[in-house]
């Protein structure tokens, strides 16, 4: 029996996904500071990356971002807050556009207790 090996580069592999990776679309959404350290957001097709490194969160439901691709459906996601024996704050990207957190305590970002989430979902944007 003969094999035969064909290799393909990451890059090509990718280009041949997306057809041209040059459609990738930086998202400027608007964040709120007192709750997001860092927010990033790349559109490829109708498929979105987001990024999320939280700051610290309140009680209730705030909106937190604003102007991101729409989601399909709300979806509903959690940033881990690490060494808090299990808790997460609760996000929730909406058909609006709009970055929304859920949390029933007060939390501030200290070191060893970081919150980041990382969420991929389609758009019809």
């Amino acid at each position: 029996m003969k094999w035969t090996v064909k290799t393909v580069t990451a890059k090509e592999y990718v280009d041949e996904k997306f057809d041209n990776y040059g459609q990738m679309e930086t998202i400027n959404a608007t964040i709120d500071p007192q709750y997001i350290e860092n927010l990033s957001c790349v559109k490829i097709k109708n498929i979105v990356h987001l990024f999320v490194r939280m700051k610290g969160a309140k009680e209730g439901l705030i909106e937190i971002a604003s102007g991101l691709p729409e989601s399909f459906i709300n979806l509903e996601f959690y940033a881990p807050i690490n060494n808090s024996n299990g808790k997460a704050v609760r996000l929730t990207i909406n058909t609006d556009g709009k970055l929304y957190l859920s949390y029933t305590d007060e939390y501030t970002t200290s070191p060893g207790h970081e919150s980041v989430a990382c969420l991929v979902y389609l758009t019809n944007d």
